[in-house]
């Protein structure tokens, strides 16, 4: 099951906002977690370890934040407790993600067949935040269920956002579900249903059948296309998601939580990644970034936190040497930016005029997008050349093979180029509120949407992988 799933659409979801909207507010909590629950349960294939781990590392830190502020209380160092709780979450992150999926030693035969918990790298993240705000003062969550709601909150389990706990708690004790709140909820949920259904799974089938071919197989026209549709696939998939995410906490009374503003329109590499995945970046900003000093310190440490953060931010999003790669790049740029703004370099020319801005950021995101695209450094080398020919071109080319893709998915290419944009929201905020409007297009979203995916299928989201 998935949250686009018609089991999720028509069952799961619509019981579980009408009975939490009904029951005593003294077990709504309680409610919560056990559906959170059931829904972890189904999304990770009925495996009960993936359940267990889930539950098991959820008490293991809410147990070490309790001794960290005990260690506060008396005056005494809460880094021990905190080194402990950072290592308990990271080697299984580690263990899963690096050994299991990647089956780095292949000699290890006992771990083949393992399942991996969905969304550790997101729940990880949050279990990690939650002890840094722990150790920085705030108070400890006394109440496990309702700190277990929050690090397995069903909308947030699978890809985010990651919400801190600062801001989930005041929600969890005082919330109310009105009917503005179920009504907003359902509009985004509709619109992130349709963004992921409508768009994201037809460009799906674009790039995947690229990637079937193999990148020496493409003609150059086609490489382009399969990038293009690719770095659009990733943002309308996961944007969407954020939406049907937000939407749901909505409906159950929580405030959204913001995961994306548009980071296509973007005139820096800098502005994109406060764009892009905002919980992302707001969590390595807080608990990476300004601990080691942020931008406040010399060019050279400067360089060093930023380096820093941009391997982590690459190794947390897979497991190949390209993820690595993407982050150096990313990395590059991002400082290049700072040190020319700080000392009127040649990047800072390109923020002065919209056309130079947004053509150095329309080269960057395919070429970055690419290298998550690529299995491997080898393919990704494959890809540039087909790219990038200067001449070169292979006999068992077929130099017309985009020609059919053109013409079946040149909609959605440009509805994703719209959506990209701000345009859409614009209009939509003027005339959201004009019910003979709103209600026809969001209820011809919703069953196009359920059409599509009774047609086509439930595709997992893009960012689960990562």
């Amino acid at each position: 099951m998935s949250i686009t799933s018609t089991v999720f659409v028509f069952l799961f979801l619509p019981l579980a906002v009408a009975i939490h909207k009904f029951i005593p507010e003294k077990i709504r909590n309680p409610f919560l977690l056990a559906a959170s629950a059931v829904f972890y349960w189904l999304v990770s294939g009925k495996t009960l370890s993936c359940v267990l781990y889930l539950y098991a590392v959820t008490l293991i830190t809410w147990l070490i934040g309790i001794h960290i502020r005990e260690a506060l209380k008396y005056g005494n160092s809460p880094v021990p407790q905190m080194v402990a709780g950072i290592i308990i979450n990271v080697a299984g992150l580690a263990f899963f993600k690096y050994f299991v999926i990647a089956s780095l030693p292949e000699s290890l035969d006992f771990i083949h067949g393992i399942a991996v918990p969905i969304g550790i790298s997101f729940f990880t993240f949050k279990n990690i935040s939650y002890l840094h705000e722990i150790c920085s003062g705030e108070e400890p969550e006394s109440n496990f269920i309702n700190y277990a709601l929050y690090a397995t909150f069903f909308p947030q389990v699978m890809q985010g956002p990651i919400q801190t706990y600062k801001t989930f708690r005041t929600e969890l004790k005082n919330r109310v579900v009105t009917s503005v709140c179920i009504t907003g909820g359902l509009e985004s949920f509709i619109i992130g249903f349709g963004m992921k259904q409508l768009i994201a799974l037809k460009l799906t089938s674009l790039y995947s059948t690229a990637m079937n071919w193999g990148f020496d197989a493409l003609s150059t026209p086609m490489a382009w296309l399969s990038v293009i549709a690719y770095s659009l696939c990733l943002y309308i998939d996961f944007c969407g998601y954020s939406y049907m995410a937000n939407g749901i906490s909505e409906m159950l009374g929580f405030t959204p939580c913001p995961n994306f503003d548009h980071p296509y329109i973007s005139r820096s590499v800098s502005e994109f990644w406060r764009r892009w995945h905002i919980s992302l970046g707001e969590w390595f900003k807080e608990n990476i970034y300004f601990p080691m000093g942020g931008s406040r310190v010399s060019v050279p440490r400067y360089i060093i936190n930023t380096l820093v953060v941009w391997i982590l931010t690459g190794i947390w999003h897979g497991t190949g040497f390209t993820f690595i790669l993407w982050g150096l790049l990313s990395f590059i740029l991002v400082t290049l930016e700072h040190v020319s703004k700080k000392y009127e370099g040649p990047l800072c020319l390109l923020e002065r005029t919209k056309v130079s801005s947004h053509l150095y950021m329309i080269i960057y995101i395919p070429m970055s997008w690419a290298l998550f695209m690529s299995p491997n450094i080898s393919e990704y080398a494959e890809l540039m050349k087909r790219l990038f020919p200067f001449g070169e071109t292979a006999e068992y080319v077929n130099n017309l093979d985009f020609v059919p893709y053109i013409k079946s998915c040149w909609p959605y290419l440009l509805a994703a180029v719209l959506l990209s944009t701000s345009i859409p929201s614009k209009i939509w905020k003027k005339y959201r509120h004009m019910q003979y409007v709103a209600v026809p297009v969001l209820l011809a979203i919703f069953w196009f949407s359920v059409y599509f995916t009774v047609i086509y299928g439930s595709n997992p989201f893009m960012y689960v992988d990562f």
